[in-house]
């Protein structure tokens, strides 16, 4: 079994601002190397970020641990199930 030693306020925090990054220098690497980048379409992304990291972090307190993790359990494996189709 794999363990998490986040608490999941942290982990909600972290997921997001991680996308937040990832978002960031996606559309960075499209712009200067490819001169391709929906502007749009990233700024929504990481704009949304920033309420998605608050509001997540505050809602992680009123939900139980074990749902919680079992619902970022299945939104993980559901997107990666989707990126290998």
């Amino acid at each position: 079994m794999i363990t998490v030693s986040l608490t999941p306020e942290k982990l909600v925090g972290t997921d997001v601002a991680h996308a937040f990054l990832l978002v960031g220098a996606a559309a960075l690497a499209h712009l200067f190397v490819l001169n391709d980048v929906d502007v749009a379409l990233a700024g929504n992304l990481l704009v949304g970020s920033i309420p998605g990291v608050l509001i997540g972090s505050r809602l992680t307190v009123w939900v139980p641990r074990r749902p919680l993790q079992a619902g970022l359990a299945v939104l993980l494996l559901t997107t990666a199930l989707s990126l290998l189709r």
